[in-house]
């Protein structure tokens, strides 16, 4: 009786070691071949979780008088592209500004005067949250219209 229960206990653990070490291979097979993948399609490169350049990715790579070369180009037209953001928001943000204000004011009008100061103290959060987002943004010299980003809003 005792050999038998040795026996099962034995293979129980023999069961839950091979489970356990099944896991962890699991584990670190997936984050490899998502790293790989994530790699492949150029979203980090291996050494500074930086994005890799397009023109990177051109077989064979460029050479470094190549590289040079674009990264002047890009470095040149990074001032134009700004200038064409900071155009594109003195144009358009006030009427997108005049719209958000209107769904707000809508939005109010349909609420009881307990819901509607819950409102505004929930869009005054909001406000002062993003004021002080596009504040540090501004310390830190990071744009948001410089990265594509459309969440450049004030809801």
């Amino acid at each position: 009786m005792e050999g038998i229960l040795r026996t099962r206990l034995v293979t129980a653990l023999v069961l839950v070691v091979v489970f356990g070490a099944g896991a962890v291979t699991g584990l670190a097979w997936d984050r490899g071949v998502q790293r790989r993948d994530a790699q492949a399609a150029g979203q980090r490169s291996t050494d500074r979780g930086r994005r890799v350049p397009t023109y990177m990715k051109v077989n064979p790579t460029p050479t470094p008088e190549q590289r040079a070369r674009i990264d002047s180009i890009m470095k040149d037209r990074r001032a134009g592209f700004r200038k064409l953001i900071e155009d594109f928001h003195a144009q358009w943000d006030p009427r997108y500004q005049a719209y958000i204000q209107g769904t707000r004011n809508a939005i109010r009008a349909v609420l009881t005067p307990e819901q509607a100061a819950q409102w505004d103290s929930l869009i005054a959060r909001r406000d002062s949250l993003v004021a002080r987002r596009d504040s540090l943004d501004a310390e830190s010299g990071h744009r948001r219209g410089d990265r594509g980003s459309r969440n450049n809003n004030r809801q």
